[in-house]
Formats: C-alpha cells, structure tokens, sequence
C-alpha cells in the first residue's frame, strides 16, 4: 500500500506518528510524510520520503506572530486552531497537495488532529483517512466540535460542500492517552483505539551518568518540552523552577532542550544540575517526581513508568492534561505558577504516597494496552 502522513512542523506533533510509520514501513508499505520544509531534517532522519508541502510566506508569519503577540498563551491557544492550523496553514498547502496526490495516490492517509489539509484532500480525492490523536480526549472533542464553520470554509476552497457540525465524527482513530487522559464524552469523535506506542525500557541501569543521586535524597526529573525555552511568554518557568527548586531537600536534573538560547538561565542551585537533554527511559526509574508542562508525550511517558507529576501548563492542550491528571489524583496542576506555589505544590507531592500509588496503577493500565502493531493491524484491516 501506498500511505501518506501528515503533520505539522512542529517535532512533537511529529514523533508521535513514528511508531506507526515505522511499523507500516517494516511490513513493506511505501511509506512517505508530507509537512512544510522545516521538517525535512527530521523526516530524512527517520528514513522517509518526504512530500513537501506549501507553508506561508515570511510576511504572512510575522503579520500572525505580531497580531498575537499581545494575546495571553491561554486565548492564543484556542485561536490556533482555527485561524492559523486550518485557514493560514491548510489553506495554504492543500492546493498543491492535492495535485501531489493525484500522482502520488496513496490508499490511505494518516494525519495528527492539527492537520487539516490531508484529510481535506483525503475527502477531495476520495482517499481514506484516519487520525492518530496526539492530544488529550478532551482537546480532540473541542477540536472537532467548535470549529465546524472554518473547516466547512477550509472544504469550499476546493469545492467541497459544508459538513456542518460533527465533520469528524466518523474518522477513525488511535491514541496513545491511556483512559486517565480521556474522561470526556465522545460525542463528535470516536472513541479512539488505544496503543501503547513508545515502550519505555526502564531496566534503571545508567552507566556514568552524572545526574544520578550519589545519596538518599529523592530525585525530581524537571522538563518543560522542546519549545518553551524558545518562547518569551514561555521560558520564565525555567527561573520560577530554579527558584523554587533552591534549597529543596532533593536532588533535581532539568533539562532545556537542545535549543534552549544561551542566556536561559543565569545561576543554578547547588542542589541541580541542567543539562540540554536526557533520554526519559534513563531518568524516570529514578524519579520520585516529574514536574512538567503537561505536554501529552511528556505526561505519557510519566504514567507508563508510574511517576506522580506536578505540572504547570503553559499551551495548548496542556491545562487539559493537567485538568485530567488532577482529576484523577495523578498530578497537582500548578496554572500561573510562581515560586511560592511551585515550591508547595513539590513539597506537597513528595510526600503525598497516595498519589505514587495511583501513579503506579496507572501504569500498569498502560502496560496493557495494544501493541502498536496490534493497532496498524486494525488501521489496515479497517
């Protein structure tokens, strides 16, 4: 079979479809990606062609970048969706992805849920489509709720009739939430297929890592993804942790990031150590506690090693996940945080064995959940 991905720019929309293409990929399917240029480097990376797709021109970009410049990160969130990811971005591309496919006709496209335009050009040309939820049920059912007019807008631009509202509600699809992260109602989207995606192998064992607690304190693991350092209404967290961090009676590692910009971060605690980047199987054996920004792959990887988590949200579909999280007794969700109540909320949480507990439970929910290629069995089968 010939099968297309496509997804956002963005790296952690794009790992998450990886297990999938790979998985597709080893049975012998033609396996391709189509995303904008910046992408190109990740993709060749992991082994894929890569359809190039049309992305806004520079002035278009800095015309929407200064129009929310002064739109808090919360009210910029919910405009993403539908003004940049399905009118700037898939109005943009879709034109020439649909002559692409129409050389390149593949059987099946697979897309994240903030990419419009595969489906739009699945719907044009008759392909079909699923969707590999990347977000939290409660983000996946906002987004195929509140925004039937742009998509049925994004549909007329090639001369597709409106759907109206519930224009996702028959798309199948797959996601590596475990039920913690989808307490929401399914009422314009499916109820997803859950896999397990990325197995963390947690064997503990970590030669001559310099991180590692040398003493009985506990270890906190402290990450807030792979952009927020990047961002200005973002990377203040990083000086609200170290605050918050000084002096704690634990031993903490936080990584930036490997673009994190050099001036990040001026002083460090004695009792932390920084560094750019640690892969999670390494760490999460050893932590007691995760505190993070909610990011879905970040908290995924949490409750499959069964680490409780203080999460301070910052975008998009992270005060959901922290929302949820809570809900369940597996996070204390820290929104605004500011060293006082960043600090309170980790004293609270290392001490708290109750929400450990509930954090082991719901890893060994992960563990049982379908295999990745269990569910490219149901994808292709469907």
């Amino acid at each position: 079979m010939k099968i297309l991905f496509t997804c956002l720019k963005v790296v952690s929309h794009f790992k998450p479809l990886l297990p999938f293409a790979q998985a597709l990929k080893a049975r012998g399917h033609d396996v391709r990606f189509a995303a904008i240029a910046e992408l190109a480097d990740e993709i060749s990376g992991a082994g894929f062609e890569h359809l190039i797709q049309a992305g806004p021109s520079d002035e278009t970009r800095k015309k929407f970048d200064e129009r929310f410049a002064n739109v808090s990160a919360k009210e910029a969130s919910k405009l993403y969706v539908p003004e940049f990811f399905m009118n700037v971005l898939a109005k943009t591309a879709l034109p020439e992805l649909i002559k692409s496919l129409e050389v390149w006709r593949p059987d099946l496209i697979v897309r994240e849920p903030t990419e419009f335009s595969g489906i739009v050009a699945a719907q044009k040309l008759g392909i079909r489509h699923v969707r590999l939820e990347i977000v939290n049920g409660e983000s996946e059912e906002a987004i195929a709720t509140k925004y039937h007019k742009e998509f049925d807008e994004l549909r007329s631009s090639v001369s597709l009739p409106p759907l109206g509202p519930g224009y996702l509600k028959d798309e199948m699809s797959f996601s590596a939430h475990p039920q913690a992260l989808d307490s929401t109602p399914r009422i314009n989207t499916k109820s997803p297929i859950r896999f397990l995606a990325n197995p963390l192998h947690l064997s503990g064992e970590v030669p001559d890592a310099d991180w590692m607690p040398q003493d009985d304190l506990p270890m906190i693991y402290a990450t807030f993804g792979t952009v927020a350092a990047g961002i200005d209404k973002a990377n203040g967290i990083f000086r609200i942790a170290l605050e918050a961090f000084a002096d704690l009676p634990a031993k903490i590692l936080l990584t930036t990031g490997k673009d994190a910009p050099a001036d990040l971060i001026s002083s460090v605690p004695s009792n932390v150590i920084i560094r750019a980047f640690v892969p999670q199987e390494d760490v999460l054996p050893h932590a007691r506690l995760m505190v993070c920004h909610g990011g879905s792959g970040t908290v995924i990887a949490g409750l499959a090693s069964g680490v409780p988590m203080v999460i301070t949200p910052l975008f998009a579909d992270q005060p959901d996940n922290a929302n949820c999280l809570e809900a369940a007794g597996l996070c204390l969700s820290v929104p605004d945080a500011d060293v006082a109540s960043l600090r309170n909320a980790v004293v609270h949480a290392l001490g708290d064995d109750g929400m450990r507990e509930r954090a082991q439970m719901a890893a060994k929910e992960i563990a049982k959940m379908a295999t990745v290629d269990e569910a490219v069995d149901l994808m292709l089968s469907a």
